[in-house]
Order: structure tokens, then C-alpha cells, then sequence
């Protein structure tokens, strides 16, 4: 059984699909303090939606790897680590 995730998506924000593009958009109390609207591309949209829906570290990992074929010398975990640590930086992710 996989471990439940520590973050979760951030409910003042919403993530959309406009034209082939990801982006993160302020809502709610959230509009007035951030004055950027958020450009992710599919890697980072994918790992923002997979901790959103609850997945472990490691599950997203899988996905990732399923979805693209990464090569196993690619260092996925710390490439999911780094994007991880911006979307919490961002306040996109909240723990």
C-alpha cells in the first residue's frame, strides 16, 4: 500500500488547459496577493495534478515514467524533488 501524499493542490489557485498550455490562475483571496498567472509545462502540470489528486511521491515517479518513457539514468526523484520544492515555493502545492 502506497503512503497517502503530505501536500495538497492549494484551493486558491486553478489549474487549466488554454490552447496546449497549463496554466495556474489566482482565485479567491489569492487574487490580490499574487500578481502572476502561472505558465507550467507538461512535466510540471502532470506532477502539480498527480500530488492534487493525492499520490505519493513514489507513485508520481511511476506515472511520470510510465507516461514518458524516461530512461532509468534519468534521476527522476530528484527531478520530481526539485519541481516539487518550486510548486511549494510557488504556494501551488501546500503541505
Amino acid at each position: 500500500m502506497q503512503e497517502q501524499s503530505p501536500y495538497k493542490k492549494n484551493d486558491d489557485f486553478v489549474q487549466r488547459n488554454i490552447a496546449d498550455t497549463c496554466v495556474v490562475l489566482p482565485i479567491g483571496k489569492e487574487v490580490e496577493a499574487v500578481r502572476y498567472i502561472y505558465n507550467l509545462n507538461d512535466t510540471s502540470s502532470e506532477v502539480l495534478r498527480l500530488f492534487g489528486e493525492g499520490k505519493s511521491k513514489e507513485e508520481v515517479v511511476q506515472e511520470l515514467n510510465e507516461k514518458y518513457d524516461i530512461p532509468e539514468e534519468t534521476h527522476l526523484d530528484q527531478e520530481v524533488d526539485d519541481c516539487l520544492d518550486q510548486l511549494v515555493q510557488l504556494k501551488l502545492l501546500t503541505k
